[in-house]
């Protein structure tokens, strides 16, 4: 089984072809897979999908259906990216816009997630997000006439275009406008997380639901659990899986403490496309400023092509902080195609938000810049303070040895 970032040239990859042996692309085993299961639940989209994924499991879990699920990730509290039940009624997996392979999923419900212009550098989308989005409207279409229970996030426009003129089954949800199907609103935060209440077809549903990860971007990612839950048990059962929200462990890689270090919590996020970075970086400048809590938040932009091709979206992610601490920009598998210094890309975002502190630290040097910086007299004098990476190449290494790495020059 291969996915689309393994190289033609890979040794285990000519060794299975020189021997004959059947290759399969990850979509495809997961549709073999997959192909007995009564409701075959996708979430697709862009920003959101992996985290929506692992609460949507969590929820039908909660609600006792027994749902499968193949996770781009690994849940926290089964250690896994999969998990198979005996019953064949539910599987719950994450589908993968990278490579277009969405498109071929064998699913009859799904949650459509937001959209952003990520990944076009692939083939099937030639540099083109409408390209993308042509793709997007021919899979709804393919999901209307087999009459799939769709979830719908009305907070993306693009979402809402494509879906509303193509689909009839669906259910909304928002975190902007009642009139969604969920809508939730009047947020709290509080240590470790935060409140909000539910609202359905404009009604007061639950209140202060709590949750154990920050932003209301998570929010919407619960509303489309629940969305998609409310295709198949009533109200009460609904509220009951809702409730114990409060114990969901998370997901690799997303909002995880992994260290701590004189009054600061070492986060690790995944954030690496801007509409992934906006919703992150808004979330925990929310949640610092409600608590009194100080930030620093650390980014590595993860490669050049995306830089490259996002370059004004990504000018405009860093709106929500006042301090933003840049990495070596991560060139994949050592290539440095389309190449952008880090040095010119600051100097166009320093003219895009003059008020903005922006540093660069090399990585040989973070540790000690990063010690630097923690010890300024605005975060002495907070009660407590987050060290926030996020990326998708090194960052979570980075992440993880940052406490032994400060503690090993203090």
């Amino acid at each position: 089984i291969v996915t689309s970032t393994i190289s033609n040239k890979n040794p285990e990859l000519l060794k299975a072809q020189e021997l004959g042996i059947k290759i399969l692309q990850r979509f495809e085993a997961i549709n073999l897979i997959i192909q007995g299961y009564k409701n075959r639940v996708g979430i697709f989209g862009g920003a959101g999908k992996t985290t929506t994924t692992a609460i949507t499991f969590f929820l039908f879990q909660a609600a006792g259906l027994l749902p499968s699920i193949f996770l781009g990730s690994v849940l926290n509290d089964l250690k896994s990216s999969v998990h198979l039940e005996v019953s064949k009624e539910y599987c719950i997996f994450e589908t993968d816009e990278s490579d277009a392979s969405f498109k071929d999923m064998n699913m009859n419900s799904g949650i459509f997630v937001a959209m952003e212009g990520d990944h076009l550098e692939h083939k099937s989308y030639n540099g083109s997000y409408e390209t993308m989005k042509q793709f997007f409207a021919e899979f709804l279409e393919k999901l209307n006439k087999e009459d799939a229970k769709l979830s719908i996030n009305i907070d993306s426009a693009d979402t809402l275009n494509l879906a509303t003129q193509c689909c009839k089954n669906y259910k909304t949800f928002s975190i902007n406008t009642k009139e969604a199907t969920f809508f939730a609103d009047n947020f709290k935060f509080t240590k470790g997380g935060m409140n909000f209440d539910i609202y359905k077809e404009r009604v007061l549903f639950m209140e202060n639901v709590f949750m154990p990860l920050i932003g209301k971007f998570i929010a919407l990612n619960v509303l489309g659990g629940i969305s998609q839950l409310s295709f198949f048990v009533s109200d009460d059962i609904l509220k009951t899986a809702i409730l114990k929200l409060r114990s969901f462990e998370g997901v690799d890689k997303r909002q995880v403490k992994v260290g701590s270090f004189n009054g600061f919590d070492i986060i690790d996020d995944y954030a690496h496309s801007p509409l992934k970075i906006q919703s992150i970086l808004n979330g925990f400048s929310e949640y610092t400023n409600a608590m009194n809590y100080g930030l620093i938040p650390v980014c590595e932009i993860h490669k050049f092509s995306r830089l490259k091709s996002m370059y004004n979206e990504f000018l405009v992610s860093f709106k929500e902080v006042k301090l933003i601490v840049f990495m070596d920009i991560y060139a994949v598998a050592g290539y440095a195609g389309d190449k952008i210094d880090i040095k010119d890309f600051i100097k166009d975002l320093q003219k895009q938000n003059p008020n903005l502190e922006i540093l660069h630290f090399t990585n040989a040097n973070l540790h000690k810049e990063l010690l630097n910086l923690m010890n300024r007299e605005e975060f002495k004098n907070k009660p407590h303070n987050i060290l926030l990476f996020f990326g998708a190449g090194l960052a979570t290494k980075y992440a993880k040895q940052m406490q032994n790495l400060l503690e090993s020059i203090s």
